[in-house]
């Protein structure tokens, strides 16, 4: 019975001629209202049609059945008599039911970690993944570990003790192989007559508490205005396109009309250049942030996560600190955000792990 009561919070009926169960039916968003009724009837055959009359709500009507607040949010849900009602798997980007997100969604998962994320990986094969286990813990039997006399390694011309740190991180062949793994990803400063906005979203859960945050700047990588917000329950998606929507709003309040948009998120700059649909839950803002950006000169771009520190660490902000914070200065900026934007005034690389040797990733372009 608790599956199928998730599984039913999942499901979310979207009115039109009103043909679905008043009480019973998740259209609205309170979930089904007989749960939160108390007393009173019930019944699974009362439509949602029987409270509109002439494409409105019957609020007399509504007020008999359940409380002033209830109805006050039921009054906000529009009405399209012409249309079918349609049921919305909320679950699902495109609304569709799957049964792996419903599995996903009725599970219980134990708390992961960002070290055990990487190494139980499906593209790892569990022999790397035990190994790495057995390294991260020291139970590799080198000579250190079972407190042999220490012999020295002959894979490297200094001779040091061979021990697993020695061995994994620091001698002359493990660092090759780390180099060849590694790329470096280079924020650019934005031509003369340009400014660049950098922004991001944080979401700790996905689905959790929110928050975004951006920057814009100008040609000679200062700081123009900074922002970091708070959006409450969501999903990363939906955070980011929230922040993306306020910073180009805040580009045309001050007049920019040349501007370049920055961020990791390859489906939000998708959607925005009309490259694929939205999903329904994003449909909205993504119109709004076409609507604003449509008559100036807008280039909205992909950037690696790892050039993208700054927007990353004020969306973090916005969801930790859980209220807005613009910032006019950099003296006011935390000063880790500081720190980063000096490196990238700099034009200090960040590290981006691929699996392709002796190339370097600027702006998504490689060379």
């Amino acid at each position: 019975m608790d599956s199928k009561k998730n599984a039913e919070m999942s499901i979310f009926c979207k009115i039109g001629r009103g043909d679905v169960s008043f009480w019973w039916d998740n259209w609205t968003v309170l979930g089904a209202l007989a749960n939160i009724v108390l007393g009173g009837r019930t019944s699974k055959n009362t439509k949602v049609q029987e409270f509109i009359h002439e494409g409105a709500w019957m609020r007399d009507k509504l007020m008999g059945k359940v409380s002033e607040s209830t109805v006050n949010t039921i009054q906000k849900i529009k009405i399209n008599v012409d249309k079918r009602d349609y049921h919305i798997w909320l679950l699902e980007k495109t609304g569709e039911f799957t049964c792996k997100s419903a599995w996903q969604n009725l599970r219980r998962k134990g708390c992961g970690t960002f070290t055990s994320s990487r190494i139980w990986h499906k593209q790892i094969p569990f022999k790397i993944s035990f190994f790495m286990l057995r390294l991260l813990q020291a139970r590799i039997p080198t000579d250190d570990v079972v407190n042999m006399v220490t012999s020295r390694c002959s894979c490297c011309t200094k001779h040091e003790e061979e021990s697993i740190n020695h061995l994994f991180t620091c001698n002359e062949i493990a660092r090759h192989v780390w180099n060849y793994f590694c790329n470096a990803v280079i924020w650019r400063k934005p031509e003369m007559g340009w400014v660049k906005f950098n922004v991001d979203g944080c979401c700790k859960g996905n689905p959790g508490t929110t928050g975004g945050g951006g920057m814009i700047r100008n040609y000679n990588g200062e700081m123009i205005k900074a922002f970091a917000e708070f959006y409450g329950q969501g999903n990363n998606n939906l955070a980011e396109a929230k922040a993306m929507l306020y910073g180009v709003k805040l580009c045309c309040n001050y007049g920019f009309s040349k501007v370049i948009v920055e961020s990791d998120s390859m489906l939000i700059v998708n959607l925005v250049n009309q490259r694929m649909k939205p999903p329904w839950q994003l449909t909205q803002i993504i119109e709004q942030i076409r609507e604003v950006t449509e008559t100036e000169n807008f280039l909205f771009v992909h950037i690696f996560r790892e050039g993208n520190a700054i927007a990353d660490h004020l969306a973090k902000l916005g969801e930790s600190s859980k209220t807005f914070h613009i910032f006019n200065q950099v003296v006011s900026l935390p000063m880790k955000i500081r720190a980063s934007l000096k490196l990238d005034q700099d034009n200090m690389p960040n590290f981006r792990f691929r699996q392709k040797k002796n190339q370097f990733t600027i702006n998504d372009v490689t060379i």
